[in-house]
């Protein structure tokens, strides 16, 4: 434990690896919620709002939503994997040295 020279690279490896595992599921309630709103039938939108553009901005905005939550959680996935790769090969090629 002496040659973990940086301790918080610990930290930093830690959170990035519980956001990793966090982010599968996400991806999957993402992925559930946007195949929901592009398999919604059009008798549906038109119940939704009879009178207006049948429910069109509904389906729009969601999947606009969902679609900028894959996108987010893409994004902050990718930084989290190079961040916890690079805290603990920092830490493991100080404790090889």
């Amino acid at each position: 434990m002496p040659y973990n020279s940086p301790k918080i690279y610990i930290v930093i490896g830690i959170i990035s690896c519980l956001w990793n595992g966090l982010s599968q599921p996400l991806c999957g309630l993402g992925m559930a919620k946007l195949l929901t709103y592009l398999s919604t039938p059009i008798e549906y939108l038109y119940l939704i709002d009879p009178d207006g553009k049948g429910g069109i901005p509904y389906l729009k905005d969601g999947i606009r939503y969902w679609s900028l939550f894959m996108l987010l959680n893409g994004v902050i996935s990718f930084i989290s994997y190079f961040a916890a790769k690079k805290a603990f090969g920092t830490l493991g090629n100080n404790v090889t040295y």
